[in-house]
């Protein structure tokens, strides 16, 4: 993949891989087209999620869609036939990156994907949780130039924050509980306008064969 600019994969403290660059410019425009259609059919995060925390403060504020529940078949959409094809090549770039020092990477071989896009904007963020999928794949694409602040996927446990960026794609263990952090937008104007923060999540269920 010509498109790739870095492949990134670290042992420590948990198996994490970064993407940097993975989609193309057709991509990139074929998946914003997608997103802008699909963001007026999201639905509120709590839906999805009604677990509160102790305060009563709901654990996510976003907007999403169950990618597999719009599409009877991937290949209606762009986003499902480009995102499975990238990801078979991101383990494989994953795998040969990582050799044989890194052993979550080493056996990784996917068999089925669910996908899930979400949307965050003005003061929208997910607290701390686990993802039931042994394996968490999440892109960040956006409307240059950002228009967002936050965002950022943090690991509380391990002090560990992977800073969002646009064509980026971060790979671990669903069970490394994560969360977002809160986003604003830089100008007022922007609100309600589909120019935040998106994030296509890929769980996956895999062999360790």
């Amino acid at each position: 993949m010509d498109n790739i600019t870095k492949v990134s994969v670290y042992e420590e403290p948990f198996p994490l891989a970064v993407i940097k660059g993975g989609l193309s410019k057709i991509d990139m425009q074929m998946y914003l087209r997608e997103l802008h259609l699909l963001n007026d059919n999201m639905l509120d995060g709590r839906d999805s999620n009604r677990e509160v925390l102790e305060d009563g403060t709901p654990i996510k504020r976003n907007k999403g869609i169950f990618l597999d529940t719009v599409y009877t078949e991937p290949h209606f959409s762009d986003i499902l036939e480009i995102s499975n094809r990238r990801l078979g090549e991101y383990l494989s770039l994953v795998h040969e990156e990582a050799k044989d020092s890194n052993w979550f990477f080493k056996y990784l071989n996917t068999c089925s994907v669910k996908t899930t896009l979400a949307y965050y904007e003005e003061g929208d963020y997910y607290k701390a949780h686990k993802d039931l999928a042994l394996l968490t794949a999440i892109t960040w694409v956006y409307e240059e130039p950002k228009r967002f602040k936050g965002g950022d996927l943090i690991f509380p446990d391990h002090d560990l924050t992977v800073e969002v960026d646009n064509n980026t794609t971060v790979i671990f263990p669903g069970c490394i509980p994560h969360q977002v952090s809160e986003v604003s937008m830089l100008d007022s104007k922007d609100k309600g306008k589909g120019l935040g923060r998106y994030a296509m999540v890929q769980f996956g269920n895999v062999d360790n064969a």
